[in-house]
């Protein structure tokens, strides 16, 4: 009997220790669960904030988008305004210099303009557009 009870004594031994080990793998193994939970969730933490900051750097980029086309825009216009400013001031010039030379041609036929002063204004004929 008494090897019987030295038996179940091991045997009793031997089956708390396998619970035991068991257990303490549970335990472990929640441990590691927990742990892994914990970074799941500190992960989706990191992507919704990168998601946010990647909105926020997509808007910043929008805004800079327009505000880029709207300078182009404005540059373009100044130069078109420009250029029209440039060729209305060459159609002025144009003008004045025809007058002149109507008042000119005029005052030599009416003979209000003396010949000497007219063959001073001879270098207008060499001006470009008359």
């Amino acid at each position: 009997m008494a090897r019987l009870e030295e038996r179940h004594t091991g045997l009793s031994h031997y089956v708390y220790d396998r619970m035991r080990a068991h257990h303490d793998r549970l335990i472990i193994g929640d441990d590691k669960m927990g742990r892994l939970s914990q970074d799941a969730v500190e992960t989706k933490r990191q992507v919704l904030a990168n998601s946010e900051s990647i909105a926020t750097m997509r808007a910043s980029h929008d805004g800079t988008h327009g505000q880029v086309s709207e300078m182009r825009a404005v540059a373009v216009s100044q130069a078109i305004a420009m250029e029209n400013r440039r060729e209305d001031r060459k159609e002025i010039a144009k003008l004045l210099l025809w007058g002149i030379f109507i008042i000119v041609v005029l005052g030599a036929i009416t003979g209000h303009i003396p010949k000497e002063r007219l063959e001073a204004l001879q270098h207008l004929k060499m001006l470009p557009g008359l």
